[in-house]
């Protein structure tokens, strides 16, 4: 199997069109907190998690045109979404410790999960 080499330059340009492009078909990413106590891994799907039920709590779509440029430093991209935190105010309902963030495409009936912040 060939090997691929993806210089530094291209690392960039690669997580900003994850991140900043609008595609056709490709729905944005969305943040959500999960409170139940599991270890993400490779194989966990978005049944998986049982997410926030807290008065005040929603999903964020993290628009696209609020990711930073890239910035790549030894081999690593790294953006920004946003410049000030997302932070959820309790209203009402349970007291639950969120445990995690994840961001995800969901996509009708799919339940796949991408990159856990």
């Amino acid at each position: 199997m060939p090997d691929a080499l993806l210089p530094d330059e291209g690392i960039g340009q690669q997580l900003e069109c994850i991140l900043q492009r609008t595609v056709s078909g490709v729905l944005p990413w969305n943040l959500m907190l999960w409170v139940n106590d599991i270890v993400p891994d490779t194989d966990i799907v978005l049944a998986d998690l049982v997410e926030a039920t807290f008065g005040g709590y929603s999903q964020v779509t993290l628009t696209r045109s609020d990711w930073t440029t890239p910035d790549v430093h030894d081999g690593c991209a790294h953006s920004t979404w946003m410049i000030t935190p997302t932070v959820w105010n309790v209203t009402s309902g349970p007291t639950e410790n969120a445990l995690r963030v994840r961001i995800h495409r969901r996509d009708g009936g799919s339940d796949s999960v991408h990159p856990t912040v």
